[in-house]
């Protein structure tokens, strides 16, 4: 494998050159990606999301100098792409719990359904069909923010992206994805 240089990338990013992360995105894929599916009984889409937050994540603690130290690039990756997973682990056991809130938010909402066409339990079956497809992401940064009623600066935190404004742009990809999966619903029905 290449070796990569903390200084080297750094100066490198600062000057807008991003050919060395997709270097690095590339030398290491395969390895975080299996390690998560194999290790980890991860999904592979689940462990690809995973890989490519873990990259973003260290871009960015690069170009702002929270990083030191970095005498292993692919152990960095790889500890920070397990982490991911288990945070991800931890905030799916919540939606177990917290399922009901989801389904009322939906129901409430006005933005999946319309009252006129669906009563309750057709748009509770709904939800929950919807909500089954969606990734874990989504379902992670809908639920802190519609129901936790977080700010951007704490999502971003929370869940490792490198500023409020990726994941208020990662938060209107997820609800456009729900909304257009609620008209396909509606469609075939």
């Amino acid at each position: 494998m290449q070796a990569f240089n903390l200084e080297a990338l750094s100066t490198a990013l600062k000057a807008g050159d991003n050919r060395v992360m997709k270097d690095i995105f590339l030398a290491y894929q395969q390895y975080c990606i299996k390690k998560l599916v194999i290790e980890k009984n991860c999904k592979q889409e689940d462990a690809e999301d995973i890989y490519v937050e873990a990259v973003l994540n260290l871009r960015e603690k690069i170009i702002t100098d929270q990083l030191s130290y970095l005498s292993n690039v692919k152990y960095y990756l790889g500890q920070t792409c397990a982490n991911m997973f288990y945070v991800r682990i931890k905030q799916k056991q919540r939606w177990d719990r917290q399922a009901p809130d989801l389904e009322r938010f939906f129901y409430e909402s006005g933005y999946v359904i319309e009252e006129t066409d669906y009563d309750y339990e057709q748009a509770i079956s709904m939800t929950r069909t919807i909500w089954s497809k969606m990734k874990e992401k989504c379902k992670d940064i809908i639920h802190y923010f519609y129901i936790d009623k977080l700010r951007m600066e704490e999502i971003a935190e929370l869940m490792g992206f490198s500023s409020a404004d990726v994941a208020k742009t990662t938060k209107a990809r997820c609800f456009k994805r729900m909304l257009q999966m609620a008209q396909d619903l509606q469609q075939t029905n």
